[in-house]
């Protein structure tokens, strides 16, 4: 029985060492701080898992919030329309300018969207690293973050800003699900 725990272990830690290896090095290959960005640049973050996107149609994971408005956690709400929802904070204490701030809003609401998927897709990404290099205000919001699963589908967040008294302010982001390209 210690035998198949540790060879279980081996597979988990080997597995995850691989996926961090391919997030690496999808990050270190970046453009460089300054370079021209692509009209559409993408971020994306990959689940670090073993398991193969099955072939055939893909199941998107179901959005847990109802259609129309709910309530979230201290004044932070989800818009649910069809298939997008907005996560709206434009409260003092979680409207901002800053990259860490907009990662925590981020970890603390997307798994009461998406539940346990989104939980994991989180959990696998070190802190600090959720959001792209770039000008959060004006590089961010026209470049989404794709958190990418390995069962064949992604979750896109865009922030959006809005103009603030010293200058503009993130205060919610729109997210969706979409299938991964193959």
């Amino acid at each position: 029985m210690l035998l198949r725990l540790g060879a279980g272990a081996i597979g988990v830690t080997v597995a995850f060492v691989i996926g961090a290896g391919a997030l690496g090095a999808r990050i270190s290959a970046a453009p460089a701080r300054g370079a021209e960005p692509a009209a559409r640049a993408t971020f994306t973050v990959v689940q670090a898992s073993s398991a193969v996107a099955p072939p055939g149609p893909i199941a998107l994971p179901a959005i847990d919030v109802d259609s129309g408005r709910s309530a979230l956690r201290d004044g932070i709400y989800a818009q649910r329309t069809r298939d997008d929802v907005t996560v709206l904070f434009d409260t003092p204490l979680y409207r901002t300018r800053r990259r860490d701030k907009l990662e925590s809003t981020i970890r603390a609401t997307l798994p009461a969207i998406y539940g346990a998927v989104a939980d994991s897709l989180l959990s696998a990404i070190p802190l600090g690293q959720l959001l792209p290099a770039g000008d959060l205000l004006a590089d961010l919001p026209t470049r989404p973050v794709h958190l990418a699963h390995a069962g064949g589908f992604e979750i896109v967040i865009w922030p959006v800003t809005r103009p603030g008294q010293d200058g503009p302010l993130v205060v919610s982001y729109r997210t969706s699900l979409a299938r991964t390209k193959r």
